[in-house]
């Protein structure tokens, strides 16, 4: 069979959803896409869960429209912005590849329960080795001006937050803390007692 080159898209029936794909060689490819579904090894688990749910007979094959091989990526481009795969675990702009929404949104939640499950084991810190190897790799690596204004930003941002997460009084200013307890702030304190002193002040005089 000659090759046929273009974008096909492999259709789920009972879900309407689909993959979306680009081959210079689409009866290959779709050799290809079959072989690993049925040794249920196909790269995008969306498409491989839905193939043994629903099976060989509701799926089908489609060519959409055949392009010259250096037009693919394009062409590719074009029906993805259009309606993407549901069953594409990445998306292809321009020869890049990034993740789909949805593969976006399960990694965080798998990061989210390895981080959590570290925590309650407690392995969520570095071990003294670990930190070493770090500061080691760091040596004699000395930042951009970029780099170091954006280090400079964030260290500024940081000790902002720091002093905004402070107890405050009613004039904003920091309160002064003794023995876990919050007291009235420095400068309202030396406020009152200038007031204080200036008020005895008078009463002396006009005695």
């Amino acid at each position: 069979m000659d090759k046929i080159s273009g974008i096909y898209e492999i259709i789920c029936s009972c879900i309407d959803a689909h993959y979306l794909g680009r081959s210079v060689d689409i009866y290959f490819r779709w050799k290809r896409h079959l072989e690993d579904l049925k040794k249920n090894k196909h790269h995008s688990d969306y498409l491989q869960r839905a193939w043994n749910k629903y099976g060989e007979k509701n799926f089908e094959f489609k060519i959409i429209e055949l392009a010259k091989p250096d037009k693919l990526k394009e062409r590719e481009k074009f029906y993805l912005e259009i309606n993407a795969g549901k069953f594409n675990m990445m998306l292809s702009s321009e020869g890049v590849l990034f993740h789909t929404d949805a593969i976006r949104k399960k990694m965080s939640a798998g990061q989210r329960r390895n981080w959590a499950k570290k925590r309650r084991e407690g392995k969520d810190k570095h071990t003294k080795k670990t930190k070493d190897k770090i500061a080691a790799s760091h040596i004699g690596i000395r930042p951009n001006e970029k780099s170091r204004k954006k280090m400079s930003e964030s260290a500024k941002k940081r000790g902002m937050a720091h002093l905004n997460n402070k107890k405050r009084c009613k004039k904003g200013h920091l309160f002064s803390k003794h023995k876990n307890k919050y007291h009235e702030c420095s400068i309202c304190s030396k406020e009152r007692k200038h007031k204080w002193y200036l008020k005895n002040k008078l009463k002396r005089k006009k005695t």
